[in-house]
């Protein structure tokens, strides 16, 4: 059974912006992907950045997951779980010095790991 990393997150508008930031706090371009449920993508040469840019998940564990737009998710080709939690807390923590987007980081969609509110409004 994989272990998933994943950042919910918001606002998801304006779009462009929104994929820029990631792109930004990842070191790397997304590209569009053909449609399907995930709406960009990037490969960091070990692990894959996904972002979907809407989602079907309600609380769940005391997180409420449908507060947030977006979700990115983080996932590690060697399965590497300490690297792909590392990949993502770092994301994370570049989107939160930008000081303007709501997010949870989460394990498995079970376990809050992070959360950020930012100081000024979204």
């Amino acid at each position: 059974m994989s272990i998933t990393h994943a950042i919910f997150i918001s606002p998801g508008q304006p779009v462009e912006r929104l994929i820029s930031d990631i792109g930004s706090a990842c070191g790397a371009l997304l590209h569009i992907k053909t449609p399907g449920y995930i709406d960009y993508s990037v490969s960091l040469g070990h692990a894959a950045v996904e972002v979907e840019l809407s989602h079907d998940y309600e609380e769940d564990h005391g997180i409420r997951f449908e507060n947030y737009d977006a979700l990115i998710t983080v996932r590690d080709f060697g399965s590497d779980v300490q690297r792909q939690e590392q990949i993502a807390a770092d994301i994370f923590r570049n989107l939160k010095h930008l000081d303007i987007y709501r997010m949870v980081l989460v394990r498995d969609f079970q376990r809050l790991l992070d959360s950020a509110t930012p100081s000024r409004p979204c």
